[in-house]
């Protein structure tokens, strides 16, 4: 896309957060994830936490009992997309990988929406994602997956009423947290640096004595 999303911080009334906060709306497309390819796109979104990721989605659309129901049945990460804290960006050289992994692997899908990350700050449209949908992801059939990998949260928006509306995701669980070192790791983690310090010392002590110094 070569279009570069930056994070921001939303104001709780701004449009990107009414977005996020809409319900699905009557008639508005589902979305379905096959297992293995759910979790290849969230062991992707898992694998780094301090910035951004993304890639396509590869599928097609179906009706079943009189519903639109979008099946993503393949994925490819764009793993030459410059990435950041707040934002993915898919450049010419990410798109040209992109194009070459569907021909060597997925001959004949069609790209029906991408992914990305928010790693520990919400899933959410914002505006430059708005943008990219409209732009890039403007299709009536496709959709935008956003996962957050260490909230645990995730959520595909789709086109309705040329509009963006939230639809539920498979569950994705959150990522551990570190718990807090104890009073006794620590003293003993200082002990430790201590010791170190010490047998350095001693041992640039002893060259110094056995070279005459």
């Amino acid at each position: 896309m070569g279009v570069k999303k930056k994070r921001e911080r939303r104001p709780r009334e701004s449009a990107e957060a009414r977005t996020h906060r809409k319900p699905p709306a009557d008639g508005a497309m589902d979305v379905r994830y096959g297992d293995e390819v759910w979790q290849g796109i969230v062991a992707h979104c898992r694998s780094v936490t301090d910035r951004e990721v993304g890639g396509v989605l590869l599928g097609e659309l179906r009706v079943e009992s009189g519903r639109a129901v979008l099946w993503v049945e393949g994925y490819v990460p764009a793993l030459r997309a410059t990435t950041g804290a707040g934002h993915v960006t898919f450049t010419g050289e990410a798109w040209a990988e992109i194009h070459r992994e569907i021909d060597q692997k997925h001959a004949g899908a069609s790209v029906v929406g991408w992914y990305h990350s928010h790693p520990g700050f919400g899933v959410f449209l914002s505006d430059m994602d708005v943008f990219i949908c409209r732009n890039f992801f403007e299709q009536p059939h496709m959709t935008a997956l956003v996962v957050d990998p260490v909230a645990g949260d995730a959520g595909s928006f789709v086109w309705h009423e040329e509009e963006l509306v939230r639809r539920d995701a498979p569950k994705v669980l959150p990522l551990a947290k570190e718990a807090p070192a104890t009073t006794t790791q620590r003293l003993t983690d200082a002990a430790v640096m201590m010791l170190c310090m010490i047998g350095v010392a001693c041992v640039v002590y002893g060259w110094l004595i056995w070279t005459g110094n």
